[in-house]
């Protein structure tokens, strides 16, 4: 049996960095999504290259689900079966709740639950399909508490 692989939306910066170099210390084989920072992702696929495994950087919006499909397409091209999901990414912007606009308030809600949502499901069919006993995990922010 090959490597495990996971895919971490988010993963180019914070926490997502921190937990892909941590599954790579654990042996996965990575998909590193990104949206504006390619070096910081690059930094992260060279790292984990580094020290023995195996990254690539996936350049996706995940807030649009054409791109997230996209973003899944390229991972099961270079890996053909996902073992972990970790939907991490989120957006984190502050408006004054009388002036919230509605680009603004998809914006957030799109990144963060949305992609979550579709994300798992598109992991999780994989995961049926290839009869895996896969995880998803999904990363929230104190932010929800204080909406």
């Amino acid at each position: 049996m090959g490597r495990k692989t996971a895919l971490v939306t988010g993963a180019s910066h914070g926490i997502g960095r921190a937990i892909a170099l941590g599954l790579a210390a654990k042996g996965y084989a990575l998909g590193i999504n990104y949206f504006r920072s390619e070096k910081n992702a690059l930094e992260v696929c060279e790292q984990i290259k580094n020290s023995g495994g195996s990254a690539i950087p996936l350049k996706a919006d995940v807030s649009n689900l054409a791109a997230l499909r996209e973003m899944f397409k390229q991972f099961f091209k270079e890996f053909s079966t996902i073992d972990l999901m970790v939907n991490n990414a989120g957006v984190s912007e502050f408006y004054p709740f009388l002036e919230v606009t509605e680009e603004q308030w998809e914006k957030i809600t799109f990144t963060d639950w949305k992609s979550t949502f579709f994300g798992t499901q598109i992991a999780a069919q994989n995961m049926v399909e290839n009869k895996k006993q896969g995880l998803i995990i999904n990363i929230s922010s104190n932010h929800a508490d204080g909406c």
